[in-house]
Parts: structure tokens; sequence; C-alpha cells
């Protein structure tokens, strides 16, 4: 009986999205593949990339079964403080808006095959508009935690197998699988 565990934490990531170099970027990519249809070895170069990418994927596949074992359990913790993405305008690269997730936990635990929880929340994710101009300052969130909320945004907690007996709900153990999605309340605001 062989047990693994996977725990991870993770800082912020801050990530600027400028439309005009994602669009050069791409126009970039574009050009470098119309150029690369080189042979290498009778085959063309875009058919090896497919090929290692399935490959990969199928190795990775068996990779995870290698790592559960026939009478394991797998274990997967993975914690972010931030992701911070601002959009930024086209025209002038000034910033849009700003979307903040916050505090994000996962949380997966596989006995066997037959046995996987799976418990993931979002502590928060905050869209807000640039703060400069005449907007009163109760309009910057336009989504998000509602004010003097408490808890997390979004919770999913996802059973099947014998884990289902872990759900405290009337009659889950007459299903396959059970999911829970839990939310607090929100704060919208329509910005016209």
């Amino acid at each position: 009986l062989s047990d693994t565990t996977i725990d991870a934490s993770f800082t912020s990531l801050f990530i600027n999205w400028n439309p005009q170099a994602v669009n050069t970027m791409l126009a970039l990519k574009e050009d470098v593949m119309s150029r690369a249809q080189v042979k290498i070895g009778g085959i063309e170069f875009e058919e090896t990339i497919n090929r290692r990418k399935s490959s990969i994927f199928y190795d990775a596949e068996e990779n995870i079964d290698d790592l559960r074992g026939p009478s394991s359990s797998l274990t997967l913790k993975a914690h972010m403080d931030a992701l911070v993405l601002t959009l930024n305008s086209a025209r002038d690269n000034l910033p849009l808006f700003t979307i903040t997730m916050s505090n994000n936990d996962f949380l997966l635990v596989s006995q066997d095959e037959n046995s996987t929880r799976l418990m993931a929340s979002m502590g928060d994710i905050r869209i807000e508009s640039f703060k400069e101009g005449n907007i009163l300052p109760e309009y910057f969130t336009v989504l998000g935690l509602a004010p003097n909320s408490s808890g997390n945004l979004l919770t999913l907690n996802y059973f099947t197998g014998d884990a289902i007996a872990s759900f405290n709900k009337e009659h889950a153990e007459e299903y396959e699988a059970v999911a829970e999605l839990i939310f607090c309340p929100i704060q919208f605001v329509f910005i016209q």
C-alpha cells in the first residue's frame, strides 16, 4: 500500500493583457509556423509536433496511474494566494479592468478508481474598473464578494464511490457521484 501526496503553494501571478502585444505575438507565431514547413527525416515538422503532443498526454495518463498504483491513494493539494489579470485598452494601453482571483484552494483525494473526493474553493473573484475618472468608490468593484461578506465566493465539493459516505446529505449514497456548489453573496454593478 503506497500513498502519494503532492502539496503545492503559489503566491501571486500578475499578468498585463495588452491586445496589441498579443496580436503581434499571434501574428509572429503564424509567420514562424508558416515558414516551418521544413521536413525532418521525411516527416513534416507540424506532424512531428502533433505526435509529440499526443504522446505527452498519453505518458502523463500512464504516470498518474503509476503514482496511484493498484491499492494506493493519491492526495493533491494546491493553494494560490492571487492571480491578477489587468486588461488594458488597445487604444492607449491604459488599464480598463483588473480581474483578481484570491485565496484559491484545491484538494483531490483519490483512494482508488472508485473513490474520489474533490474540494475546490475560490476565496474571491473581483472585477474592478480603473480607479480614475468620475466613478464613485462603491462602483469600482463590478463583480466580487458582497460588502461585509465573509467566506468563499465559490466552493465546489464533488464525491464519487466510497467517498460519498463523507458527504453528509440525505440519500447521497443512492448516487454514483454527488456535487455541491456553495456561493456567498455576490456584488454585481452594471456599468452603462
